[in-house]
């Protein structure tokens, strides 16, 4: 039986471009250009994310921003990806 190739890592900015697919997935009707609009304004306010692929192909995503609150401190904020 083959092995499949998996890697867990953090994306450069440029690499979130390959999100379209997947965001398009859960955000049924949002337009490529509408995407990179709005990833262009995420990155400004420190966006980051780390992605899942499978021999090669990206097949899955998690965002996230960092934080730090006077009531809680520095904490993790996940999104939907």
């Amino acid at each position: 039986m083959p092995q499949n190739k998996a890697e867990i890592r953090e994306l450069m900015p440029v690499e979130m471009l390959q999100l379209y697919p997947l965001i398009s997935q859960l955000n049924e009707g949002m337009d490529e250009a509408t995407f990179k609009r709005y990833l262009a304004d995420m990155l400004k306010n420190r966006y980051r994310c780390v992605g899942a692929w499978l021999d090669g192909k990206l097949v899955g995503a998690i965002g996230f921003w960092t934080h730090t609150r006077f009531w809680a401190g520095m904490f993790l904020e996940v999104d939907n990806v």
